[in-house]
């Protein structure tokens, strides 16, 4: 429980006002959308290796971009209203962290017409392992949905449609399925 701006972590004053207001406390949080940037990135790191000696993927994102600065802004202005607007007699922010804000992040496999720009084609399928084909919230560029279920299974249809004669190898074709943060 972060305590307003002005009362201490511990001690008496921390002590009093868990007393008084422990079961009157509330936090509201938001989650804003980012744009897709190319120069935010999922790559190979060439320094890291996980448990079993294989190499780490090494994300290279920054949230606090102009945009996305003012969007937190709006939003955050909005949840002091509502706060306010519920009878609250305190309301303050919590402090900006430097890194992403509970982010679900998008997009490690860009759709797209050209293999230059993305890793899949309008099916999900690699361009360059023909016989992999990706599902799930890899190949979106954002998350601009409450719910990504129904965008997810008609995305999945879509994929569906995908001709066996467009695969290259259709009798060993893998599929990855990426299960979305709950």
């Amino acid at each position: 429980m972060n305590p307003p701006p002005n009362i201490p972590r511990w001690g008496a004053a921390y002590r009093d006002f868990l007393a008084k207001y422990f079961a009157r406390y509330a936090a509201i949080n938001v989650q804003t959308e980012n744009l897709p940037y190319t120069d935010q990135t999922i790559d190979i790191d060439p320094n890291v290796r996980d448990q079993w000696g294989l190499p780490a993927p090494r994300l290279t994102y920054d949230w606090r971009r102009p945009n996305e600065l003012m969007r937190v802004e709006f939003m955050v202005k909005k949840l002091e209203d509502l706060g306010r607007a519920m009878g609250a007699t305190h309301v303050w922010r919590s402090p900006t962290g430097a890194g992403a804000p509970g982010a679900h992040h998008e997009g490690g496999t860009r759709m797209g017409n050209d293999p230059k720009t993305s890793v899949v084609n309008r099916y999900g399928q690699s361009w360059d392992i023909r016989n992999a084909i990706y599902s799930g919230q890899l190949d979106l560029p954002i998350d601009e949905r409450l719910q990504s279920d129904a965008h997810d299974s008609g995305a999945r249809i879509h994929e569906r449609r995908c001709n066996r004669e467009s695969l290259q190898e259709p009798s060993r074709t893998a599929r990855v399925a990426i299960p979305r943060p709950v």
